[in-house]
């Protein structure tokens, strides 16, 4: 059951808008476990579809009483893990994949208050794309159509790490990279879509010494 500082655990949080109430779910060796805040307790519900996966994140993207995680299957299939907060129920959509037979990276967020999803493709000269939904009868996907793809490396040759991607309020890109070949801190740049590049962020001296401060603790 639920141990005192589990910290490996897969969690989401979420509404049930039928029952009216907050919900907390976390995943630990396949088995789901469920918080309501009107019972104040944990109960144990329903296996994970898939005994064999992995999960880049322990924290999941919430969208419409739903939580999901990106999962990854020991034979290299990616798919997205669903829980709905009201049905307590799993469902399993594709991960888009906009080029076959090449590895990509993805990360999950929220756009225009749909889920989408951001692939990275290094092998593509670092280019990215954001995946959004087509949804044509109630939540059924019909289709991923993906936004104008995005170049990371821009004319720099120099390969990165892609650490993070986000998406803010405004539907701005942001990206923290790293470069492959120094030992050099996080960067982050933001997409502008007028000169079709990455911009860097350019912090205050006051923020990176907070940087500093939260590596050393």
């Amino acid at each position: 059951m639920i141990k005192p500082g589990q910290t490996k655990n897969l969690l989401g949080f979420g509404y049930d808008r039928v029952l009216d109430d907050y919900k907390i779910v976390t995943i630990i060796d396949q088995k789901t476990y469920i918080f309501t805040f009107k019972e104040s307790s944990w109960r144990e519900s329903k296996l994970i579809p898939s005994s064999d996966c992995f999960f880049k994140e322990r924290t999941g993207t919430v969208v419409d009483n739903c939580m999901y995680w990106i999962a990854n299957r020991f034979n290299k299939e990616k798919f997205i893990l669903c829980f709905d907060f009201v049905n307590e129920e799993y469902s399993k959509l594709n991960v888009p994949m906009m080029l076959s037979g090449l590895e990509f990276n993805s990360w999950l967020d929220v756009s225009r208050g749909e889920l989408c999803v951001i692939n990275h493709y290094p092998s593509v000269d670092d280019n990215l794309c954001v995946c959004r939904r087509e949804i044509r009868s109630g939540k059924k996907i019909a289709r991923w159509d993906s936004d104008p793809w995005m170049n990371v490396a821009g004319n720099d040759d120099e390969p990165v790490d892609i650490r993070f991607v986000c998406i803010a309020k405004n539907d701005e890109v942001f990206v923290v990279v790293r470069c492959r070949s120094k030992e050099e801190e996080d960067n982050v740049f933001v997409y502008n879509k007028e000169q079709n590049e990455f911009i860097e962020v350019l912090f205050s001296s006051h923020l990176k010494v907070l940087g500093c401060m939260t590596k050393l603790m």
